[in-house]
């Protein structure tokens, strides 16, 4: 067996399914298997998915029918999800051994034949040889992305709880198979083995120390109120080598190259940076490689990057030059994009070696504050994910607080109080972000395809010094009401699967528009029914009258992704003062 792999980390996977399975029981009154449960693992944690966004991509025969919806033939993927920002179709197939003795064997190779007679009708735009009505509806959607003339990445992932991934000779003649047809030039295959879902689980809560010394052994160093900082210059290897996932190449100063480039990135390190690497998708990552590859420009290399960010708990050395400096629990706020960049240069070019960069770092221990604002102010090149600069605004803290009070855990951060509290207590920031942006801005296109928005140009907008733990609570009660009727009535209606946001923001303008108290409706469940009648026939007419415009080519999933439902406003005799923003 794997010699990385041992009963432990079978055991925390399992109880981390078994959980799952017990909460799916507990909600829909079936019997749930593991396979299943681990499918919904998968995307909870490694996607860090939200509940609907589960039930949207989950294409899992056996999961369907826990969820109480049609389920048919699912061509072995379990999963699959259009990330339309960065224009990638994530194709998921999950397996899962319930016995650790069973788990010593690669993924079943015969996955790799019934995702790819998926592939094969996909890009060959044949629906009709798709049995699945989830497979069959995201094929079309992904149709439609490709006629507006987008090009979509694909990522296909292998993902088990087994020691070792899919075998190498079949997963070779796999990617040969695909890389021969039109687009499989745009298909990523990852393979994901149990390690990878350990460390997920508890990589997060690690500690990361490393030792570096400055080229030349000169470095700045700035001390003022209590905080440390250094400035220095290093080489690329030795910051690519601090990051790695050995803890006695961190710390060997004179590791040679062959062991650097052995070693893999710790994604661990980048826990607080607020960016997403996009795997040399965008032109800044290329130019990053291709400079550090480059015989004359790698010299000029520190010179064209703004250099890296470090935040850490402790720095520790003795004297000004030629000295060892020891770093205690180091995390990359900036220079996620440029580590990996050169990682990936560093694999294949010799010229990487006397890259060098500018590096600061930053003594943060105990202050959480200044290590938001170093991540925020020193990232300005993509565009960031605002979530975690924002879990320490002062509103976040003031609503933590607020919803203490009402018996409720605010959770600033994902999973803050995951170990505390059940599900049903604990209210997600982002969750209750997008709950405003649409009730309160009346967004609610953005809020389910574009909710980066909630931690970025809205975020002034939906929290504000105007907004109450008790105002949001009623919200949300609604919305949890709203996202019952849809498990009873999906399966009659299924463009409810795809309504909740555009549900909730008809249910606003009719609360509005006949002067209700939300606090009084809460607590009527008739006056919820009413609502939602109304909210559910104003949905229903605009779907009704899509698809009779627009034929063969409608897509109820399509349809709330955008602004056209509110183009049935004015026919529906309805008005939109109740949003702060003005439509």
């Amino acid at each position: 067996m794997n010699s990385s792999v041992n009963y432990q980390d079978f055991s925390v996977i399992n109880s981390c399914v078994k959980t799952i399975a017990n909460d799916l029981e507990e909600k829909y009154k079936k019997k749930v298997d593991s396979g299943a449960s681990f499918i919904f693992f998968i995307l909870e944690y490694f996607f860090d998915f939200q509940e609907d966004q589960v039930d949207e991509a989950i294409s899992d025969t056996h999961c369907l029918k826990i969820l109480g919806r049609d389920a048919s033939n699912d061509s072995g993927v379990d999963a699959i999800f259009i990330d339309e920002e960065n224009k990638i179709v994530n194709i998921i197939n999950c397996k899962y051994g319930t016995k650790f003795e069973n788990i010593n064997k690669n993924f079943p190779s015969n996955e790799l034949e019934k995702i790819y007679s998926f592939i094969d009708n996909l890009f060959a735009k044949d629906t009709k040889s798709i049995e699945n009505e989830v497979l069959k509806e995201k094929s079309k959607e992904i149709f439609a992305l490709q006629n507006s003339g987008q090009i979509l990445h694909f990522n296909i992932f292998f993902i088990s709880n087994y020691s070792c991934g899919i075998e190498n000779k079949k997963l070779e003649l796999f990617k040969t198979k695909i890389s021969n047809r039109e687009l499989g030039r745009y298909i990523t295959i990852k393979n994901i083995v149990l390690k990878d879902l350990v460390d997920k689980v508890i990589k997060p809560n690690c500690q990361i120390n490393a030792q570096v010394k400055s080229i030349a052994g000169n470095f700045f160093e700035k001390s003022e109120g209590g905080n440390r900082a250094l400035i220095m210059e290093l080489y690329a290897k030795d910051i690519i080598r601090i990051v790695s996932d050995s803890e006695d190449i961190r710390n060997d100063i004179n590791a040679d190259l062959a062991e650097i480039r052995k070693a893999k990135i710790e994604e661990a390190s980048f826990n607080d940076n607020v960016r997403i690497y996009l795997h040399q998708r965008t032109n800044v990552n290329k130019s990053i490689k291709q400079t550090a590859e480059d015989d004359i420009e790698s010299a000029n290399f520190f010179f064209y990057n703004n250099g890296i960010t470090i935040i850490c708990d402790d720095i520790e050395y003795q004297g000004k030059r030629d000295t060892l400096i020891k770093l205690k629990n180091i995390q990359i706020v900036n220079g996620s994009q440029t580590i990996h960049s050169l990682k990936e240069a560093l694999d294949v070019s010799d010229n990487v070696e006397d890259v060098s960069l500018l590096c600061k770092i930053y003594q943060v221990k105990n202050n959480d504050n200044l290590k938001a604002k170093i991540a925020q102010y020193t990232n300005n090149q993509n565009p960031i994910r605002g979530r975690d600069i924002c879990s320490v605004d002062e509103i976040q803290i003031k609503l933590e607080k607020e919803f203490e009070k009402l018996g409720f855990y605010y959770e600033r951060k994902k999973d803050q109080y995951k170990r505390e509290a059940s599900k049903e207590k604990r209210l997600d920031s982002e969750k209750i972000g997008q709950i405003l942006m649409v009730y309160n801005l009346g967004k609610p296109a953005e809020a389910k395809s574009r909710k980066s928005m909630v931690f970025g140009v809205d975020y002034s907008n939906i929290f504000n010094s105007d907004i109450s733990a008790e105002d949001i609570l009623y919200k949300y009660e609604l919305y949890t009401f709203i996202e019952k009727k849809k498990r009873e009535l999906s399966n009659a209606y299924s463009f409810l699967k795809y309504a909740t946001y555009y549900i909730l923001y008809f249910s606003a303008i009719y609360i509005y528009k006949n002067s209700l108290s939300l606090n009084n409706l809460i607590l009527n469940n008739d006056s919820c029914e009413k609502i939602y009648d109304f909210a559910f026939t104003c949905v229903k007419r605009i779907v009704d009258k899509e698809r009779e415009k627009q034929g063969d080519n409608f897509l109820e999933n399509v349809l709330f992704k955008g602004n056209i439902p509110k183009n049935y406003i004015s026919e529906l005799e309805l008005s939109t003062e109740c949003f702060n923003l003005k439509m």
